[in-house]
């Protein structure tokens, strides 16, 4: 199998070149896409240079769940965020929750689709550094330990 070309390589940028050209049509016997859904799928179609049939069905779930996600938030607009319950204490509307689990599936998709953005390179291009959380430093001053006995 071959390496994926890198998105900085005289190849990956052929790729990226013919992937912006390239035009996708929906998989056959799917329900056809709206007109806001295909704005969704023309975008996420230039994403990637190449896809197989069986992500190209995931992709016309992941632009329905999208034009979702916008009326959901079209409607979190009106509804303010916090409510009462019967008892009159304060809780999270609904609708919000829904907005929020709604985005943690799209993120999925993405991820299953291969669009996220990558954790491990920072914005500059360059690998982002290890994690130095939970890790002493030769700097820090050691904790004192407590004794009992004095």
């Amino acid at each position: 199998m071959a390496r994926k070309a890198a998105s900085d390589s005289i190849q990956g940028q052929i790729d990226q070149a013919r992937a912006q050209e390239a035009k996708y049509d929906p998989p056959e016997g799917l329900e056809p896409l709206t007109d806001a859904e295909m704005v969704y799928w023309d975008t996420y179609c230039k994403a990637k240079p190449g896809w197989q049939v069986s992500e190209l069905a995931e992709l016309h779930v992941l632009c329905r769940m999208k034009v979702e996600l916008d009326q959901i938030e079209e409607e979190c607009k009106i509804t303010p965020r916090i409510g009462s319950n019967a008892a009159g204490s304060p809780v999270e509307e609904p609708i919000h929750r829904v907005k929020r689990d709604h985005a943690k599936l799209i993120q999925g998709q993405l991820r299953l689709l291969g669009l996220n953005s990558r954790a491990t390179v920072a914005s500059t291009g360059e690998k982002a550094a290890q994690s130095r959380r939970g890790k002493r430093t030769p700097d820090a001053p050691a904790k004192p330990k407590l004794s009992l006995l004095g």
